[in-house]
C-alpha cells in the first residue's frame, strides 16, 4: 500500500485533467521550444494567475518541464497525455 496522501493524488489528477482538456499537454508537444506562461495562457484563453497555479502544479509532479521560471516544455508525461490513448484515458479521471 502506498504511503502517498490521498488528497494530492486526487488534486495530482484534476490538474492531468485540466491539461488535457486544456490541450497544454498537445501544445507544449506539438511546439518546437519551450512556451512561455503567457503564449499558454493566450492560447488557451485562460487567466494567467490561473495558468500559473496549474502549470506550477502540474510542474511539481513531473507532468510538463520546468524550464526556467516563466518557461514551461514537455516532459514524458505530457507526450503520454499529448497521444489519443492518453487523452482518452484522462478523461475517466
Amino acid at each position: 500500500m502506498s504511503n502517498a496522501n490521498p488528497c494530492s493524488q486526487s488534486a495530482d489528477n484534476l490538474l492531468l485533467k485540466i491539461g488535457v482538456d486544456l490541450n497544454i499537454f498537445a501544445r507544449l508537444t506539438e511546439a518546437k521550444e519551450a512556451m512561455t506562461l503567457a503564449q499558454l495562457a493566450k492560447d488557451t484563453k485562460c487567466n494567467p494567475l490561473l495558468m500559473n497555479r496549474i502549470l506550477k502544479g502540474l510542474a511539481s509532479f513531473n507532468a510538463v518541464e520546468q524550464v526556467d521560471e516563466d518557461s514551461y516544455g514537455p516532459s514524458k508525461i505530457s507526450r503520454a497525455f499529448a497521444s489519443p490513448k492518453g487523452d482518452a484515458g484522462a478523461r475517466l479521471l
